[in-house]
C-alpha cells in the first residue's frame, strides 16, 4: 500500500510539475510587451504573408449646412478582397447603397500585375474601364497600396509621425489579441489648398498575441470640409463621418482571381 502511495504521489508531482511548466511557457509567450515591439513584430509578419482575404463594411455620414438647413445622407456598403500578394493579383466586389433608397451601386476592381480594371454602375450593368501602368510607372506600386487593405494599412503603422498606445487586450473567439489605437487631429488654417479645415482620425487594431497577424482593423474619419476639394457654394460647409470595419482571414490560403467575362465583352 506504501508503494502505491508513493508511485501516486509521484505522478501527481509530476502533473503538477508539468502542468507548471505549461503555464510558464504560456506566460512567457503573452509577455508584456511594448508598443514598439508589438508593431515591430506586426509588420515583420505581414512580410511572410502570401495572401489573405477581408471584408470591409463602411458607413459615410454627409451633412451640408448651406446657410439655412443641413442636408444629411448616409451610405452604407461593404467590399469582399481577395489578394495574391506574390503575384499581383487582387479581386475588391462592392456593394453600396445609399439609406432610405433601395438603389445599389456596385464597384468591382481587379489589379493584375499592372493592369487596372474597374466596373461600376448598377448590378448587371456595369460600366468597365482598363488602365495600363507600367512596372516603371510611379503610381503602379502606390495603386497597388491603395487598393490592398493590409499592405495600406501596414504603411499607416509604419508611419513615423503617428504616436500609438497600447488599449487592454481583448479575447475574441477564444483567441487573444493585442489592440493598438492611436487618435490624430488636424487643423488647417489654409483651407483652400489643404481640402479640410479639421480632422479626426482614430484607428485601432486587433493583432493576434500568437503570431501577430492582423485580424480587424477599425478607422472612425471625421471631417469638417469647407476648401479646396469640396465643391459647394461659397459659405457652404460639409460634415463627413466615416467609419471602417475590415476582418482579415484565410492568411497564405491560395486564392483564384479571374477577370469575369462580362468585363472581358465590354473593354
Amino acid at each position: 500500500m506504501k508503494k502505491q502511495l508513493t508511485i501516486l504521489g509521484i505522478v501527481i508531482l509530476l502533473l503538477i510539475v508539468g502542468f507548471s511548466g505549461c503555464f510558464e511557457n504560456q506566460r512567457e509567450s503573452f509577455k508584456e510587451l511594448s508598443v514598439e515591439q508589438i508593431k515591430t513584430n506586426f509588420v515583420n509578419a505581414v512580410k511572410n504573408v502570401n495572401s489573405y482575404k477581408c471584408i470591409s463594411n463602411n458607413s459615410i455620414i454627409k451633412s451640408v449646412y448651406n446657410g439655412s438647413k443641413i442636408n444629411t445622407t448616409e451610405t452604407q456598403g461593404f467590399s469582399n478582397y481577395s489578394v495574391d500578394i506574390s503575384n499581383n493579383m487582387l479581386k475588391d466586389e462592392g456593394e453600396y447603397t445609399t439609406v432610405g433608397t433601395s438603389e445599389k451601386y456596385q464597384i468591382k476592381i481587379y489589379l493584375l500585375d499592372d493592369l487596372q480594371y474597374t466596373g461600376t454602375g448598377a448590378e448587371g450593368n456595369l460600366s468597365w474601364e482598363k488602365k495600363n501602368y507600367s512596372n516603371s510607372h510611379p503610381f503602379a506600386e502606390e495603386n497597388w497600396m491603395l487598393f490592398s487593405p493590409l499592405e495600406f494599412v501596414t504603411e499607416e503603422m509604419k508611419a513615423k509621425n503617428v504616436t500609438w498606445e497600447r488599449l487592454g487586450d481583448e479575447i475574441l473567439d477564444g483567441t487573444p489579441y493585442y489592440v493598438l489605437q492611436n487618435i490624430s487631429t488636424t487643423n488647417n488654417s489654409n483651407a483652400t489648398h489643404s481640402g479640410y479645415d479639421f480632422s479626426e482620425w482614430q484607428q485601432r487594431y486587433w493583432i493576434d498575441k500568437t503570431n501577430y497577424s492582423l485580424h480587424k482593423y477599425m478607422r472612425t474619419q471625421i471631417l469638417d470640409d469647407t476648401g479646396y476639394y469640396f465643391i459647394g457654394k461659397e459659405g457652404d460647409r460639409r460634415y463627413l463621418i466615416n467609419e471602417i470595419e475590415v476582418t482579415f482571414y484565410d492568411y497564405n490560403i491560395p486564392v483564384t482571381i479571374e477577370l469575369p467575362q462580362e468585363a472581358l465583352q465590354k473593354i
